[in-house]
């Protein structure tokens, strides 16, 4: 299947893949679309394959992203993930931001301050994480008003015995309707 087409024409003819992926590396953000600041993919001539509005909407029943020729030239047409059922993480850069929001979390707890700190000492947590979560907001990311929830209502004592702080994140992302919620065990 063409799932992004077979093979770009250029300067050389490369398997599309290649050129997606990166793109992907040089993102700036976890939530830039892989297709540049423009949404155009630079330095492509033509595709071997470029589907017309018909088999472009077959396609997108497959939640495939094909690469079609527009005004200005190729783009990545769609953001779409494999899932069938339509949710918030149901596009590639949403769940992206998610990833990165995990692992930026997972990170703050390998901080000596926090590994220093006492598990009862939940506000410094919280409000290190709701910072985060503003500064993505800040940058355009997710909607205002992220709720973190870090606090002795979400950790018990059975849970501080652990040696864990259960975090608790809610968030929008900007183009869907739909709350991304999770809790975040960190040790």
């Amino acid at each position: 299947c063409f799932y992004f087409g077979s093979v770009l024409e250029g300067n050389e003819e490369i398997p599309v893949a290649a050129d997606v992926s990166n793109l992907f590396i040089q993102k700036t953000y976890a939530f830039d679309v892989v297709a540049n600041a423009t949404g155009y993919l630079d330095a492509i001539d033509g595709l071997p394959l470029n589907p017309d509005d018909d088999e472009r909407k077959a396609m997108e029943k497959f939640r495939w992203n094909p690469i079609i020729k527009m005004n200005r030239g190729f783009t990545i047409y769609g953001n779409s993930t494999g899932q069938k059922a339509t949710t918030a993480l149901s596009q590639i850069h949403n769940s992206e931001l998610l990833a990165y929001i995990k692992e930026s979390l997972y990170n703050l707890s390998r901080d000596e301050a926090f590994k220093k700190g006492t598990y009862n000492e939940y506000l410094a947590t919280e409000t290190e994480v709701q910072s985060f979560m503003n500064d993505l907001a800040l940058a355009g990311a997710i909607q205002p008003n992220p709720i973190v929830i870090c606090n002795a209502s979400n950790n018990t004592q059975e849970i501080s015995k652990q040696k864990i702080k259960l975090i608790h994140v809610e968030y929008f992302n900007i183009d869907a309707l739909d709350k991304v919620v999770f809790d975040l065990n960190l040790k």
